[in-house]
């Protein structure tokens, strides 16, 4: 049995930030919002109107990465962060592994790079967090550092599958990040969340970061996802999030699997 992967990737600057720190890699390949950088504008279903880019893809040999990115720092430096982490990507998806070495492979080399360049820039606070998704021929690798988040709908229910790098914090005040892309090489490694899933289905997988799940409620994420038409969702889960404050960027991915030859039909 053969799968493929249908695909929406939205990102939106918000209402409060003059800047997209947000970035995201899809189907292996990047788009930039905030830079208009990407190697998808001759692609079909690409609208950099939109910051959007849908598509579907069959799964096979080739691993296929969806991955959404959050800078953190002051001024150019999250969206340097975010941009790097992609560039890096992209470049290590070439790689011939399996989808869990190749996301422990991804996860080494963006780090690496950030960090190498916040040393050359003299910066001091230059991250990103990561949440990615490895599409395999029949099973799925998930790796995520900070709180960028992965969900997976199946059954009617939504349910994160990422996890959280985060330490306390008082109420109303925005936990600290443990892990992230960018750590220093000189110290400790970063340490991701990895883990492994086997592909069914009809299942739906959303890759967001927290400007959708600061301003959405899960309960609602579910609703919609269920209720609503793919793609339909994917663009009401971000108007969503400006309705409620918009306070950071969004960006959001949504991914369906179905077998091949055999597409979903939804309400």
């Amino acid at each position: 049995m053969s799968f493929l992967v249908e695909y929406l990737c939205l990102s939106h600057v918000g209402k409060c930030r003059s800047v997209n720190q947000d970035n995201y890699i899809c189907e292996g390949r990047i788009y930039n919002p905030e830079f208009d950088i990407s190697s998808e504008a001759d692609r079909p279903g690409f609208d950099s109107c939109k910051g959007m880019i849908s598509g579907c893809v069959p799964l096979g040999s080739e691993t296929q990465i969806f991955g959404v990115f959050d800078g953190m720092g002051g001024e150019e430096q999250g969206e340097i962060a975010a941009l790097l982490a992609v560039k890096s990507i992209a470049s290590a998806c070439k790689k011939k592994k399996e989808t869990l070495p190749l996301l422990e492979d991804i996860a080494i080399s963006s780090n690496q790079s950030i960090y190498e360049y916040a040393q050359k820039n003299g910066l001091a606070s230059i991250g990103t967090t990561a949440v990615l998704l490895g599409f395999g021929k029949k099973d799925i690798g998930i790796l995520n550092l900070g709180d960028s988040k992965a969900f997976q709908f199946s059954n009617d229910k939504l349910l994160q599958i990422s996890v959280d790098h985060i330490s306390p914090a008082p109420y109303g005040v925005k936990p600290p990040l443990t892990q992230y892309l960018g750590y220093p090489c000189s110290g400790n490694s970063p340490e991701p969340y990895i883990a492994k899933k086997r592909i069914v289905d009809g299942d739906i997988y959303l890759l967001c970061s927290d400007g959708l799940t600061d301003m959405v409620p899960v309960e609602l994420m579910e609703n919609v996802i269920g209720e609503l038409p793919f793609e339909t969702a994917g663009h009401r889960l971000m108007e969503y999030a400006l309705e409620k404050g918009g306070r950071d960027n969004i960006t959001l991915i949504l991914c369906r699997v179905f077998c091949n030859g055999k597409r979903m039909k939804r309400k």
